[in-house]
């Protein structure tokens, strides 16, 4: 597998991921986690889909380790724009000031993996929810075979499986709240709770001293609020 393009510091799709260890094979350390039992299918991997809300300290690192790990679609939410008081914690640089973070953050991304699908939304999930729950429900992949799925999306009861087959449209595999607002945590719960998506809310003290996770399966775990 040659992963180059022909253009130094450039790397064209890699239409398959293999565990040939090789230096120009960038899943090659991923796929481990299925050789040594981790995981039982990495592959399945790029049938995945999550939507992540708010591109800031925590959305952009959560993003690019999404991205780096091969996962097959991302969704960004935010309708912030990049400023220079972003360069001591985000993955930004001085020239991407005044784009919007979404944008920003999709040419970085496709620059670091280009495997990845990515779908960039420059808005307030909050003004625009209409937009943000159908993207939920509808922005996801479409299902892979058994095989390429098997121990993945079969290892936990469906979320949501009639919103998988209505009409051939997917629902995202996990919604990220990566925002630094009760308002918007609060939008994010009812249209999770609505479509019946697994969710994590996370957030950092402004000391950055502590943070919290908190995983939330509607029917099955205590809602957000």
């Amino acid at each position: 597998m040659d992963s180059s393009s022909g253009t130094p510091g450039v790397r064209r799709k890699i239409p398959e991921m293999s565990a040939v260890v090789r230096d120009d094979n960038p899943y090659s350390r991923l796929m481990a986690l299925q050789r040594m039992g981790v995981v039982d299918n990495y592959r399945a991997i790029r049938h995945k889909c999550v939507l992540v809300v708010g591109v800031g300290g925590v959305g952009s690192v959560a993003s690019d380790m999404l991205a780096r790990c091969g996962v097959g679609k991302l969704i960004l939410f935010d309708y912030d724009k990049v400023e220079l008081a972003n360069m001591n914690r985000l993955f930004f640089t001085p020239k991407q000031c005044g784009q919007s973070k979404v944008e920003a953050a999709r040419a970085t991304l496709l620059e670091i993996n280009p495997d990845v699908t990515i779908e960039a939304h420059n808005c307030n999930i909050c003004s625009e929810f209409d937009l943000f729950f159908d993207r939920i429900v509808n922005g996801g992949l479409p299902l892979a075979s058994l095989s390429e799925t098997a121990g993945s999306r079969g290892r936990h009861p469906p979320v949501s499986p009639s919103l998988e087959q209505k009409e051939g449209k997917c629902p995202v595999d996990l919604v990220l709240s990566c925002v630094d607002n009760f308002a918007a945590r609060i939008t994010i719960s009812q249209a999770c709770n609505e479509a019946g998506v697994l969710w994590m809310n996370s957030g950092v003290s402004e000391s950055a001293t502590s943070g919290q996770i908190q995983t939330c399966i509607p029917g099955l775990l205590a809602c957000f609020q």
